[in-house]
């Protein structure tokens, strides 16, 4: 029986089109193109979604001069993105019915900040938990270990009565090393089956 979920920010909170809606916002602000994909490996970049306050900024003036951006700018775009209210009206169904409802997600230091304040999520979900405090990002099966045994020794969970939900199956394949139960996130409907 699953007792605790586990929800993805980006592609399952925010609609997948937020990756889109970043970067084409940053190229307005900057006003020139930059390579779509160059951007994506930067939002994927474990040591910008592992790492302290000022990584990206560093990661930009280095590996990523190409982008031609800072950490400020991107913070302020994500401040612009909106919740999916249908994933948001199921998180807070499942919390009702008494399970615990949390977010494991793989953000940047600067934006974690402003996510973990978005909307009052903690209002809804407890834990939050973010690549750059537990120190793991998703893409590591440790990630799920670690959180399993914190839900555990908190809430007597275990780690087969969680729950990931999810965009990316390969973040999944390592909750489902770690003993968890997963979806793989397509929309609102699917999971209300």
């Amino acid at each position: 029986m699953i007792k605790g979920i586990f929800f993805d920010c980006g592609g399952v909170l925010w609609p997948s089109s937020s990756y889109s809606f970043f970067y084409d916002e940053l190229t307005k602000i900057r006003k020139r193109n930059f390579s779509r994909e160059r951007f994506w490996q930067l939002l994927h970049d474990d040591r910008a979604l592992t790492e302290p306050f000022g990584t990206v900024d560093y990661l930009l003036r280095t590996d990523y001069k190409d982008i031609d951006t800072n950490a400020g700018e991107m913070t302020s775009i994500y401040k612009k993105i909106k919740i999916h209210k249908g994933v948001w009206d199921i998180a807070k169904e499942l919390k009702k019915r008494g399970n615990l409802v949390g977010i494991i997600s793989d953000q940047f230091a600067e934006t974690a900040k402003v996510t973990r304040d978005y909307e009052d999520l903690s209002l809804l979900f407890d834990p939050i938990l973010f690549s750059p405090e537990v120190g793991l990002c998703k893409n590591d099966e440790r990630i799920f270990y670690k959180v399993g045994e914190m839900i555990k020794n908190r809430k007597n969970i275990r780690p087969e009565e969680l729950l990931m939900i999810d965009d990316n199956q390969n973040k999944l394949d390592k909750a489902i090393s770690a003993g968890w139960k997963t979806i793989l996130y397509k929309n609102p409907e699917q999971l209300r089956e």
